[in-house]
């Protein structure tokens, strides 16, 4: 082998070696960071109807889907972490070039080209702010699957209430049977005229036949936006009492914790501290200039030209004799580059770089006008800002503790109301008598909750009607009081 052509295949060894290293190094970092699997399509439910909460969350779990914006923002976020992961790692790239050289002969060429990064002055930065916006978009995940579970609760929760008010205003309107069809058809009088002394009932009639109504028409489309949720029948769902919702909540957090306590495990804190914390590392970024050092190989083998006419071109020589191109040609080149950018934000755009061979060094610069555009800057205090979001939070979970207390009192006063009602209608009764049929009165939509209508005090229709509105109002006290505490347990990162 001639001298000449032994420091080129030295070269060229040396640019093999440098692509085992790489591959090496690709092997030696592992896969890039895992992507979330998230389910496409919902899981095939089993064939069983669910009938308790527990049963539900069940289902619940197999048939719930994530908001696409949301899987498609953690999707993004995610390639593009893997993408900082991958900045500081080698990259190689393999070429080939074809040319029909005055369409009588072709050249055919094949490159490979390895760049191995030693330095770069932002890298670190960008991976840990691809990190942090990789975990916030699970975080923003986690919030809407723990909506989306409290909003189901509070479905189970309206149709059980729902059902139950239904029933009891319905079997009220039975009391005014009778009159009611004297108000309809004039029997009293004029057509539509009532008495002075029935007024009151008429009035009360009313009311329970739009509230059955209403109630009726609720519980269709409850019933109908559950099964299309769960990806069930509407038809016929079993609805576990409000008793076990209420019993469900409880077990989740006993006692309820306070904000302060929320404020610790509350997703939406963590998600406000990785927003400050995201903020202070895109100040950094762009008070830095990007410095980037790299080693570089380039190796190119070419083929002998390859006539396509049957004579020479006056390239090669009208005598036959071997030209330039009618031997292979193996070239390879080794070289450190070291490149800084104009940083963002200046009038111009550009970079400046040096390369180092093992036969030469050359310097260059390149500048551009106008520069991209860049978005604009807001200067704040982060720490700042994120003291205030955390002092904003805490007011909003102190609201939504304040929204549950309030309901409790409300449900409370109702149920003073009506066991006053009770003895009003019988205050012959004892202390655990009244604390049964109080019992008897909120938890079945029974209306002669107090006995049958025998004559007796205790089952006296007008007795009876004169509560529907405290139990229903009662009823909706219970789901008010549910749902408060179901979203501030949401809140809290609870539920």
């Amino acid at each position: 082998m001639s001298r000449a052509k032994r420091p080129l295949l030295d070269a060229a060894r040396l640019v093999l070696l440098i692509s085992l290293s790489a591959l090496l190094q690709w092997a030696a970092a592992g896969d890039s960071p895992a992507a979330s699997d998230l389910p496409a399509v919902a899981e095939p439910l089993p064939n069983v109807v669910p009938r308790t909460v527990e049963e539900y969350l069940a289902v619940f779990n197999l048939a719930y889907l994530p908001p696409a914006f949301e899987q498609e923002s953690l999707y993004a976020a995610e390639s593009a972490s893997s993408a900082a992961q991958q900045a500081l790692l080698p990259r190689a790239t393999l070429k080939e070039r074809l040319v029909w050289d005055d369409f009588s002969a072709l050249d055919l060429e094949f490159g490979l080209d390895l760049v191995v990064p030693l330095h770069s002055s932002l890298a670190p930065l960008r991976r840990e702010l691809a990190g942090i916006n990789v975990e916030s978009r699970r975080l923003a995940l986690e919030v809407a699957r723990a909506d989306a579970r409290a909003s189901l609760l509070l479905e189970l929760a309206n149709l059980a209430t729902l059902d139950w008010v239904r029933r009891l205003a319905t079997d009220a309107m039975i009391i005014f049977e009778q009159r009611a069809q004297a108000w309809q058809d004039g029997s009293l009088g004029h057509s539509g005229y009532v008495p002075p002394g029935e007024r009151e009932a008429f009035e009360r009639y009313l009311k329970l036949r739009d509230a059955a109504a209403y109630f009726a028409e609720q519980s269709e489309a409850g019933a109908q936006r559950l099964g299309r949720s769960l990806a069930l029948p509407s038809e016929d769902l079993p609805i576990p009492p409000l008793s076990a919702i209420e019993e469900f909540l409880a077990s989740v957090a006993q006692p309820l914790p306070t904000p302060q306590a929320c404020l610790a495990t509350s997703v939406h804190s963590r998600q406000a501290s990785l927003r400050s914390k995201a903020g202070a590392l895109d100040d950094e970024l762009r008070s830095r200039s990007e410095f980037t050092i790299a080693l570089t190989a380039d190796l190119g083998y070419a083929l002998p030209s390859l006539p396509t006419t049957g004579h020479r071109t006056a390239t090669n020589g009208a005598s036959g004799a071997a030209g330039a191109g009618d031997t292979a040609e193996l070239n390879a080149a080794l070289a450190l580059e070291a490149r800084i950018l104009v940083p963002d934000g200046w009038p111009l755009a550009g970079s400046s770089e040096i390369v180092v061979s093992p036969q030469r060094s050359a310097q260059s610069l390149e500048l551009s006008w106008p520069p991209l555009p860049t978005p604009r800057v807001v200067v704040s205090d982060r720490a700042e800002d994120l003291d205030n979001e955390l002092q904003d939070l805490e007011a909003e979970l102190l609201a939504l503790r304040a929204a549950w207390s309030q309901a409790v009192s409300d449900r409370e006063l109702l149920e003073r109301r009506l066991s006053w009602a009770i003895l009003d209608a019988a205050p012959e009764q004892t202390t655990e008598s009244l604390s049964s049929r109080l019992e008897e009165a909120i938890k079945h939509p029974n209306l002669y909750f107090m006995g049958p209508p025998t004559g007796g005090t205790s089952g006296d229709p007008e007795a009876a009607s004169a509560s529907v509105e405290i139990r229903l109002q009662h009823a909706f006290a219970r789901v008010a009081e549910a749902s408060a505490r179901a979203r501030y347990l949401a809140a809290c990162g609870r539920l």
